[in-house]
């Protein structure tokens, strides 16, 4: 596990990703917005601070463990100046292609209920895998709701395989088929 990370530790973690190339093909339109069941996907960018970091903090024990188990995003000292950070780091790499964060707002974009992640494969086998959070018990309504939003909305993507580690995939598969669980690796 990794332990005394300065910043925030879900954008330090992941950065690894962001040297490898685009796993999409260039050619692929991606989506500036989703509508689905009541619920709105955008990319995640710095506009989206304030409504992000409210979700993330209200819901921090929902989120604990979306990305692997101990994994220390989010954390309880985490601020909004570095949640603002993240954001921006998320922007920059939806503009390179390296991967993809979208916000999850209510309809009329008042709220933030979660956050969806399309990640290059660490795993044999799958062309993507992909997080996501909701702002409420894991596995409850909106959880299960962003699910079938989520599936509805990679449709379109140029995906044949997507994995879904901690969900359809337990971490102990994940990590079988060679995917790694960030953060939680000994260096």
């Amino acid at each position: 596990m990794v332990e005394n990370i300065s910043g925030s530790g879900f954008l330090l973690l992941w950065r690894v990703k962001s040297t490898m190339a685009s796993f999409i093909p260039e050619s692929f339109s991606l989506p500036k917005e989703f509508v689905f069941d009541g619920l709105r996907l955008e990319p995640l960018t710095p506009k989206h601070a304030e409504k992000d970091y409210a979700a993330v903090m209200s819901h921090l024990d929902e989120i604990a463990g979306v990305f692997a188990p101990g994994y220390p995003w989010p954390r309880k000292s985490l601020t909004l100046e570095e949640d603002f950070s993240d954001l921006e780091w998320h922007e920059n790499e939806f503009r390179q292609k390296t991967s993809f964060a979208y916000t999850v707002l209510s309809a009329d974009c008042s709220e933030c209920l979660g956050c969806i992640y399309v990640y290059p494969p660490t795993a044999r086998g799958f062309d993507a895998e992909v997080f996501f959070w909701a702002a409420g018990e894991r596995g409850g309504g909106l959880d299960a709701r962003l699910a079938v939003v989520v599936s509805a909305f990679l449709k379109s993507w140029p995906f044949a395989r997507i994995a879904f580690p901690g969900r359809a995939l337990s971490w102990q598969e994940w990590r079988a088929l060679g995917g790694r669980t960030y953060g939680t690796e000994k260096s």
